[in-house]
């Protein structure tokens, strides 16, 4: 091949070369996929209607492990199958090193002598040079720096183990009841316990002779939140708009603040002495960016708990309202026993 002919396939295969790293690495991807096994934890939380039953996780051979009291946070592990992206840089190296090459193989063989005219011209092999050499340091670079901006991503994630783990609550005049959950669909479950009732000793006034008259006690919460006492102020409506007569809010407070006492014992004390034969007992727990409602309704004869209902919700304050009212006083209510309480 003359003399011409080699620098002017030297310059175009220069030109191609010089940073042809990032083409050779879009083509083979800027990305490698990885599959890893991973052992993490994951917390589930475990609400009970009514809130302060034992909660208990059923271990593998069988025992049934405590966890604590409901509303309650539990922490399982679960084997993952993660699909990892990490960062290819293999396309850069190779173009860098093609640059380099090619580079060194110009200086080597194109001649001092542009034709034969004699006139010496060292401008080509010093453009060759230049543009190897930089396209070669900057696909060297891009590979060096581009890791350290992207890092790993887990682009897919799978439980292989299994995911499902079994609880149990139990309280004292209660039914113990068993619940599943799932942790690849759910980060949470509500076990709701049915009480034990014993009739005709511990039944109930019939709601349908209007002879049941309920009081809504102040809701409590584990922290503080704004809009509490409209909470309760909408169970109240709620109850009342069922057909169900109720002492009426402000008499309740007042009874509170006269009586200067708190605890489980004072509002039943106050529900008697406003002539009440029911009590609506409701607690808002909070577990991360949710919200937890528990309520039971309590036979002021017998101070036992003849129902219970619960609903989980958001904690923001535009939206808890209609999330964790809506549907507890209907469930309160509709499975009550009818008959007549003892005088």
């Amino acid at each position: 091949m003359e003399a011409p002919t080699v620098r002017v396939f030297l310059v175009i295969l220069l030109c191609l070369c010089s940073g042809c790293g990032m083409a050779i690495q879009t083509a083979m991807g800027w990305s490698d996929v990885e599959t890893r096994l991973r052992t993490r934890e994951r917390p589930v939380q475990v609400s009970t209607v009514p809130a302060g039953a034992d909660v208990c996780r059923f271990r593998p051979d069988g025992p049934c492990e405590a966890v604590g009291v409901g509303p309650t946070e539990d922490t399982v592990r679960a084997e993952y199958e993660e699909d990892v992206e990490t960062p290819s840089t293999l396309g850069l190296w190779v173009g860098s090193g093609l640059s380099f090459i090619v580079t060194g193989i110009s200086i080597a063989m194109l001649p001092k002598q542009c034709g034969d005219n004699g006139v010496e011209c060292p401008v080509i092999p010093w453009i060759t040079t230049f543009l190897g050499g930089f396209g070669g340091i900057i696909d060297a670079m891009v590979a060096v720096i581009y890791p350290s901006f992207t890092g790993e991503e887990i682009a897919a994630t799978k439980v292989v183990s299994d995911p499902k783990f079994t609880y149990r609550a139990s309280k004292e005049g209660y039914q113990p009841v068993d619940g599943a959950v799932d942790i690849s669909a759910s980060d949470a479950i509500v076990l709701k316990l049915e009480p034990i009732l014993e009739a005709p000793e511990l039944a109930l006034v019939d709601a349908a002779r209007d002879e049941m008259i309920v009081t809504v006690a102040p809701l409590t919460s584990n922290v503080s939140l704004p809009w509490l006492d409209a909470l309760g102020h909408r169970l109240h409506l709620d109850i009342t708009g069922l057909g169900v007569r109720t002492v009426e809010t402000g008499a309740v407070d007042r009874m509170l603040r006269e009586a200067n006492c708190t605890g489980d014992g004072c509002d039943v004390e106050i529900g008697r002495a406003l002539a009440a034969s029911h009590l609506v007992r409701a607690r808002v727990t909070r577990l991360g960016d949710r919200c937890v409602l528990a309520a039971e309704l309590i036979d002021l004869a017998r101070e036992v708990s003849v129902a219970a209902a619960g609903s989980r919700g958001t904690c923001d304050d535009d939206n808890a309202l209609e999330q964790l009212a809506t549907g507890v006083a209907r469930e309160l209510l509709t499975g009550i026993r009818t008959g007549t309480s003892a005088p």
